[in-house]
């Protein structure tokens, strides 16, 4: 591992917990994976781009059922390129008449939108076809009730870049919000994007939208694996495991890992950052933290 730091929370905690008959801050007993590739400090607080361990499905975007396509935009099945499952949309601008084009669905089943985040991944294949984007709202994301009452997030020029984009984060809080939508009953998913002048096209593979989803907090939290962590008391170390089983965090390149209490506001106690790992179907990962103290003589 390229680095593994112990945090200044995580020895706030021991003391507490060493010299408190009535400690506030709790075991540390939860894992976090992640993106970032900082190297960890001992003042890091949380992981440098935190990647999320479960996921509420809104579309897995397999298939083109269901999705509406505006005049001039045409969808397919992308079989190749994708971050999950089996395949992905493609978005193919065909018209030269129009710059705005967009794709929208009712999904299967309502969500509840409360103290959630929309992630959604975006794919655009080369420098030439991101130089076709306009520079201000080429990207418009909408999740709501319908097509009047909905909750809107834009992407400019200077958020996007070749290859997979995350857009992640997109909170009601964060969004523009048109008519009324009710945040316990989302089910309108819209995605559009508008170039820089009208007669620009894109070909098949050019842009491609996948795995849309919805988040919580503990979405990105997994338990420890049962019976752990392991106490030797012979050499005061202790043993923390989890495991990131071939259903998770797939899509995602993996670079980090952190251990976590379970405070209201999740203490980060121990961040180890490594070599870029691809997570996708075919890979589980087992992370091992072990932590031991050291005890010095002195002799006078």
């Amino acid at each position: 591992m390229a680095g593994v730091k112990l945090t200044n929370d995580f020895g706030k905690a021991v003391l507490e917990r060493f010299t408190s008959t009535t400690p506030t801050r709790s075991i540390f007993k939860k894992f976090k994976i992640g993106s970032g590739t900082t190297g960890p400090t001992v003042t890091d607080t949380d992981l440098g781009s935190p990647v999320p361990v479960g996921r509420e499905v809104i579309d897995g975007c397999d298939v083109i059922t269901g999705w509406t396509a505006s005049s001039g935009l045409v969808l397919a099945v992308e079989g190749t390129i994708y971050k999950t499952s089996t395949g992905a949309i493609d978005m193919t601008k065909t018209s030269a008449g129009v710059s705005n084009v967009n794709m929208y669905k009712t999904a299967s089943a309502t969500y509840d939108f409360t103290s959630k985040e929309l992630n959604v991944w975006f794919y655009i294949i080369d420098a030439t076809a991101l130089a076709k984007f306009a520079v201000s709202n080429c990207i418009e994301l909408r999740w709501g009730s319908d097509a009047s009452n909905y909750y809107s997030w834009t992407k400019d020029y200077s958020d996007l870049s070749v290859g997979w984009n995350r857009f992640q984060g997109l909170t009601s809080a964060t969004a523009t919000t048109v008519g009324t939508p009710v945040l316990t009953a989302c089910d309108y998913i819209y995605v559009s994007m508008t170039t820089a002048i009208a007669t620009s096209v894109f070909t098949e593979g050019d842009i491609i939208v996948d795995d849309i989803k919805q988040l919580d907090s503990d979405d990105y939290f997994i338990d420890e694996v049962s019976g752990y962590p392991l106490v030797d008391m012979d050499t005061l170390q202790v043993t923390h495991r989890s495991y990131i089983s071939s259903t998770q965090s797939n899509g995602y390149s993996i670079s980090e890992t952190g251990l976590f209490n379970e405070d209201g506001t999740p203490l980060l106690g121990t961040r180890s950052v490594f070599s870029s790992i691809s997570k996708d179907e075919n890979d589980e990962f087992i992370f091992i933290f072990k932590n031991r103290l050291r005890i010095n003589e002195t002799t006078s």
